[in-house]
């Protein structure tokens, strides 16, 4: 069996072998299927994370457990014993769909909050949340590079184009084209590619773990005015949650500054090639056969 990553459900992790978002499901390693549903119908937090422990989403938007079945005899521990595994079905609230139609019909820009229930204010406070921390993420972060200091925008596309440059880069060890905002394509070395990657991950692991955190602490106020308080950006307040959220972040930022220190220790010497070093070589062409006229003309 493939182990594909991890779920952290409130305090507990376990091992995933299969997942989907829209609609979500997980199917993870364990025995007891109600102490299983029960865990999942009470989470305050769930977190997708791939098998280092770094975050990879959060999963917000499911109000409890809609289905769940348990396969036994699914595969082998360590010790040859025959183990099952379980599949948890999530409920979507059904609370988005209400706000969806409440901004279709009104615009964005002039929802009545006032006329929203405590529940779906909630819900869409916790939305304009989500926007805000993809803002953030898309702006970028900034990288020293052999270059100096440079931006980076960490757009979708952004994401999955340095990841792919990530994957080579560590995979043949050759300096790679990318570029930083504002600036024409060059080539970076691959250190810099994989520590431009590694910061954008850290970027992106901060924002959606302080998101998630913010969710968290919003779920747990009583009304309308204590949600309404609540901006994002605002300091974590409430100390089990920012201390879960330090935990993972602190997690997550190990794992990435790892991988650069791993490739920075086992760095091979490259050659940059540009104008001027092109202009060099041809130089260095001119000299060996001056040399080679001159060592001829001896042997005459």
């Amino acid at each position: 069996m493939i182990i594909l990553g991890k779920i952290k459900v409130d305090d507990q992790v376990f091992k995933y072998c299969e997942i989907s978002y829209e609609p979500f499901y997980v199917t993870i390693m364990s025995e007891d299927e109600k102490a299983i549903v029960d865990l999942f119908n009470s989470a305050k937090s769930i977190i997708v994370m791939d098998q280092y422990g770094l975050a990879i989403k959060s999963i917000t938007n499911y109000c409890g457990v809609e289905s769940s079945t348990i396969k036994y005899n699914f595969y082998l521990d360590e010790e040859n014993n025959m183990k099952p595994v379980i599949t948890v079905r999530l409920k979507a609230v059904d609370l988005n769909e209400k706000i969806k139609s409440i901004e279709a019909a009104m615009g964005e820009d002039t929802v009545d909050e006032s006329s929203m229930s405590l529940e779906e204010y909630r819900a869409y406070k916790i939305k304009q949340y989500g926007v805000e921390c993809q803002d953030k993420i898309y702006a970028g972060t900034d990288v020293e590079t052999s270059y100096g200091t440079e931006h980076f925008s960490a757009t979708g596309d952004d994401q999955a184009n340095i990841k792919t440059l990530s994957d080579v880069a560590m995979a043949t060890k050759v300096s790679l084209p990318y570029h930083a905002d504002g600036s024409q394509c060059k080539v970076y070395t691959y250190q810099d590619i994989i520590k431009i990657y590694c910061e954008i991950q850290k970027l992106i692991l901060a924002e959606t773990s302080y998101c998630n955190a913010l969710n968290t602490y919003v779920r747990g106020l009583n009304t309308k005015e204590q949600i309404a308080a609540v901006k994002y950006g605002q300091e974590i307040t409430d100390q089990a949650i920012k201390t879960n959220m330090d935990t993972v972040i602190a997690q997550g930022n190990a794992v990435m500054e790892g991988i650069v220190k791993q490739y920075l220790e086992t760095a091979v010497p490259e050659t940059k090639t540009d104008v001027k070093d092109t202009e060099n070589t041809t130089d260095g062409t001119d000299n060996i056969e001056d040399a080679a006229t001159e060592k001829s003309s001896k042997k005459a």
